[in-house]
């Protein structure tokens, strides 16, 4: 949250920028036809600055106050304002879903996926709703799809890992254990997942030889 709020920061103050030098090129414009222009960019500009503005209302209402139900009314506005911020329909489904209110939460996340067919986070997302829900084919389909969008992303394979344990499918979850741990070599909890894989497996000794590694890592950081 903190790492967004920083990147919506800079953006708001680049906005400012763009926004003040629109304004100086209308003041500057010598025919009808550049100030038509410049009028129009500078209104999308300004909506976009405002759309921003909801958004930061509404993160601060859900994350920070807890009223979801105003929170949402602060998303739908930003969103209004501008059709294509992916952030603004992904936090408007994260509250969806606070107030179990599934079908919205993933209309929104579809809508993601329409805009930015590759945003792993949002299958992701999609995946763990639709295990919650019992829907298991659909979760299976949406976590891979996460993995084809964003290999080298660690926690795309921490969620179908943990998908594919949660269904005792150890074999399968011992191998994106294994991708997590080559892609971050010191994440803990996949070396105490895989092990939890292994005992079920049968295989004590890869399991107690993980559990070992977690607990080394573990007295690193101390």
């Amino acid at each position: 949250l903190t790492e967004r709020n920083k990147q919506l920061e800079k953006a708001i103050e680049d906005q400012n920028r763009q926004i003040a030098e629109l304004k100086k090129q209308i003041g500057n414009a010598q025919t009808r036809q550049d100030k038509d222009r410049l009028t129009q960019e500078f209104a999308a500009e300004d909506k976009i600055f405002l759309a921003n503005q909801k958004f930061e209302e509404g993160t601060e209402l859900w994350k920070g106050q807890s009223d979801y139900k105003a929170a949402i009314v602060k998303y739908t506005e930003a969103i209004q304002l501008n059709p294509n911020f992916i952030d603004a329909y992904y936090e408007r489904a994260m509250t969806y879903r606070a107030l179990d209110q599934w079908d919205n939460a993933i209309a929104d996340l579809n809508k993601i996926i329409q805009l930015n067919p590759n945003f792993s986070k949002a299958y992701t997302k999609l995946g763990q709703f639709h295990q919650l829900l019992g829907q298991y084919d659909k979760a299976a389909i949406d976590f891979n799809k996460a993995v084809q969008c964003d290999p080298y992303n660690f926690n795309v394979y921490v969620s179908r890992g943990t998908f594919y344990e949660d269904h005792e499918q150890y074999d399968k979850a011992v191998i994106d254990y294994s991708k997590v741990i080559q892609i971050k070599p010191i994440f803990v909890m996949s070396y105490m997942s895989r092990g939890e894989c292994y005992r079920a497996l049968g295989n004590y000794q890869q399991a107690e030889a993980d559990v070992e590694k977690a607990t080394q890592i573990m007295f690193r950081r101390r």
